[in-house]
């Protein structure tokens, strides 16, 4: 039986490869639909105190040279309202360059689903340009 955690971790991940790319819209109102008014993003060491507003910016900054961006998901593992994920990120940039990255994914949601910490730890496994 699937654990309503780990639907809103899958969801995450579907509205990340719908969102997070230069031709999609993103809105306050999609940030809204998955994380909670605050919450805490940690990604290799760096810790951000984040709100809708602040979130939104980033992700439009951080999208905007983005062509896709895929997941291959190796285990989930729950344990009440915290969700991890080992798995593989591919981005492709706009301008064909492919980056891919080996992640280890924690997110803790509160209990109306939200996203309120989202941690993540990568390293950058190859770099691919598919453009000579």
């Amino acid at each position: 039986m699937t654990n309503n955690f780990v639907r809103h971790a899958k969801r995450l991940l579907e509205w990340n490869r719908e969102k997070l790319t230069s031709q999609s819209h993103l809105t306050i109102q999609d940030v809204d639909e998955l994380f909670a008014k605050k919450f805490v993003v940690i990604a290799n060491e760096r810790k951000y105190e984040a709100n809708h507003q602040n979130y939104l910016e980033f992700l439009n900054d951080f999208r905007s040279q983005i062509k896709s961006i895929d997941y291959q998901v190796q285990e989930i593992v729950h344990m009440g309202s915290v969700v991890v994920m080992p798995l593989i990120a591919t981005l492709t940039r706009l301008t064909g360059k492919e980056d891919i990255f080996d992640a280890m994914m924690l997110i803790k949601f509160d209990n109306s689903g939200k996203i309120i910490h989202w941690q993540e730890v990568y390293s950058q496994r190859a770099s691919l340009d598919c453009n000579p």
